[in-house]
Protein backbone atom coordinates (compact mmCIF):
# COMPACT_ATOMS: atom_id res chain seq x y z
CA UNK A 1 0.00 0.00 0.00
CA UNK A 2 1.12 3.53 -0.74
CA UNK A 3 -0.10 6.79 0.74
CA UNK A 4 -0.40 9.68 -1.72
CA UNK A 5 -0.16 13.17 -0.22
CA UNK A 6 -1.77 16.08 -2.07
CA UNK A 7 -1.20 19.77 -1.30
CA UNK A 8 -2.80 22.97 -2.51
CA UNK A 9 -1.52 26.47 -1.86
CA UNK A 10 -4.25 28.93 -0.90
CA UNK A 11 -7.28 28.15 -3.05
CA UNK A 12 -5.20 26.53 -5.78
CA UNK A 13 -5.59 23.09 -7.31
CA UNK A 14 -4.16 20.21 -5.23
CA UNK A 15 -1.07 18.52 -6.63
CA UNK A 16 0.56 15.24 -5.65
CA UNK A 17 3.58 16.14 -3.49
CA UNK A 18 4.55 12.76 -2.05
CA UNK A 19 4.06 9.03 -2.28
CA UNK A 20 5.11 6.98 0.71
CA UNK A 21 4.68 3.59 2.29
CA UNK A 22 4.98 5.17 5.74
CA UNK A 23 2.20 6.66 7.81
CA UNK A 24 3.56 10.20 7.95
CA UNK A 25 4.99 12.80 5.62
CA UNK A 26 6.93 15.92 6.58
CA UNK A 27 6.59 18.89 4.27
CA UNK A 28 9.52 21.31 4.31
CA UNK A 29 10.55 24.41 2.40
CA UNK A 30 7.16 26.08 2.81
CA UNK A 31 6.66 29.79 2.17
CA UNK A 32 6.00 32.12 5.14
CA UNK A 33 2.43 33.44 5.68
CA UNK A 34 0.97 30.96 3.22
CA UNK A 35 -2.04 28.71 3.66
CA UNK A 36 -1.64 25.06 2.60
CA UNK A 37 -4.38 22.45 2.33
CA UNK A 38 -3.58 18.74 2.45
CA UNK A 39 -5.42 15.51 1.85
CA UNK A 40 -4.31 11.93 1.37
CA UNK A 41 -5.44 8.86 -0.50
CA UNK A 42 -4.23 5.27 -0.32
CA UNK A 43 -3.52 2.80 -3.08
CA UNK A 44 -3.80 -0.96 -2.84
CA UNK A 45 -1.37 -3.47 -4.37
CA UNK A 46 -3.22 -3.25 -7.71
CA UNK A 47 -2.79 0.55 -7.82
CA UNK A 48 -6.45 1.34 -7.09
CA UNK A 49 -6.71 4.72 -5.34
CA UNK A 50 -9.08 5.28 -2.42
CA UNK A 51 -11.34 8.24 -1.98
CA UNK A 52 -9.72 11.37 -0.59
CA UNK A 53 -9.48 12.03 3.12
CA UNK A 54 -11.02 15.06 4.71
CA UNK A 55 -8.68 17.95 4.03
CA UNK A 56 -6.70 19.83 6.67
CA UNK A 57 -5.36 23.36 6.35
CA UNK A 58 -2.28 24.89 7.94
CA UNK A 59 -0.90 28.41 7.60
CA UNK A 60 2.78 29.15 8.10
CA UNK A 61 3.81 32.10 10.24
CA UNK A 62 5.54 35.25 9.00
CA UNK A 63 8.80 34.71 10.87
CA UNK A 64 9.26 30.97 10.75
CA UNK A 65 8.44 28.46 8.10
CA UNK A 66 6.79 25.63 9.94
CA UNK A 67 7.08 21.96 9.15
CA UNK A 68 3.77 20.21 8.58
CA UNK A 69 3.61 16.49 9.29
CA UNK A 70 0.68 14.55 7.83
CA UNK A 71 0.06 11.27 9.67
CA UNK A 72 -2.13 8.50 8.30
CA UNK A 73 -3.75 5.95 10.64
CA UNK A 74 -2.07 2.55 10.47
CA UNK A 75 -5.35 0.67 9.91
CA UNK A 76 -5.82 2.12 6.41
CA UNK A 77 -4.03 -0.84 4.82
CA UNK A 78 -7.30 -2.53 3.85
CA UNK A 79 -8.58 -2.01 0.29
CA UNK A 80 -11.68 0.10 -0.07
CA UNK A 81 -11.17 2.22 3.06
CA UNK A 82 -11.39 5.99 2.94
CA UNK A 83 -8.60 7.77 4.79
CA UNK A 84 -9.72 10.54 7.18
CA UNK A 85 -7.48 13.19 8.73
Amino acid sequence: MRILVYRATGTGTPALVASTTGTSYTDTGLTPTTSYTYYVTATDTDGNESGASTSVTATTTANNVEVVTVTVPSYTHQPGLTVYL
